[in-house]
Parts: structure tokens; C-alpha cells; sequence
């Protein structure tokens, strides 16, 4: 006979990051018409901290980086959102969703980067996070 063991979940189970940042989106290859949305959700299970910066980058291969929230393109700009981590999770809409356009070319290995540092960005502060997508016609 086979016997099949179901895992028994723990009844506090710990976050998958004690600090850092994720990024979500609803898929990773898009086409004209999908929809297309962004989301950060911040890890801090250390302790409560101040002046946190937030970066959220994205990268489409030229050597030109665009950074939220103003999405100023880098170089010579830079933005980041400044924060305070409370203990828990926080979760941030990066882009509201929208349905693409119709797309004319294909872009493949786009990159969004997120990650979080100290106030003077000298830091990183925990675990940094990197999606690879594409946008076809």
C-alpha cells in the first residue's frame, strides 16, 4: 500500500522574510490588452524602524533606470519613498492596475528592482527583491 503524508501547518508560522521587500505583479509575460499592475509588500519582523527608504526601479535594458514613485529617470535622477517599518507587513500599490495598450514591438527581460536602505542610502536593509517580465504584441 502507498500512504501519503499531508504536512500539518504551523500554528504561527513565520514570514518569509524577517526584512526585506517583494515584488508582485499578476503575471510575467503580457500582451496588448492585459492587465498590468505592481505591488511592494514590505517585510520588518526585526523591530520598528525610522527613515526607511523604499526603491522601487525599473530597468529596460538601455542603462536608463526609472524610479518610483515620480519615476524619474536615473541618470541624473534618483527617488525613493521614505517611510517608518513598523513590525508587520506593509503593503504598497506601486502601479494601480491598468490594461495595456496596444503594444507595437516586443520588449523582453524588463526588470523591476525593490529594495530597502537607510536614510542616507549607505545600507541595505535586508533582502532585495528582482522580477524579470516581458510585453509582447
Amino acid at each position: 500500500p502507498t500512504f501519503t503524508q499531508t504536512p500539518t501547518p504551523p500554528v504561527n508560522p513565520t514570514p518569509t522574510l524577517e526584512l526585506g521587500i517583494r515584488l508582485f505583479m499578476p503575471q510575467f509575460q503580457f500582451h496588448s490588452y492585459d492587465t498590468f499592475w505592481l505591488k511592494a509588500k514590505i517585510y520588518n519582523y526585526i523591530e520598528p524602524l525610522n527613515d526607511v527608504r523604499i526603491f522601487v526601479i525599473l530597468d529596460i535594458n538601455t542603462g536608463e533606470y526609472w524610479f518610483w514613485p515620480s519615476w524619474v529617470k536615473y541618470p541624473p535622477d534618483i527617488d525613493s519613498y521614505l517611510t517608518n517599518l513598523t513590525i508587520g507587513t506593509q503593503v504598497y500599490q506601486i502601479i494601480s492596475p491598468f490594461q495595456l495598450p496596444l503594444i507595437e514591438n516586443d520588449y523582453e527581460n524588463l526588470h523591476f528592482i525593490g529594495g530597502l536602505t537607510n536614510f542616507d542610502i549607505t545600507e541595505i536593509l535586508g533582502e532585495i527583491d528582482y522580477l524579470t517580465f516581458s510585453i509582447y504584441r
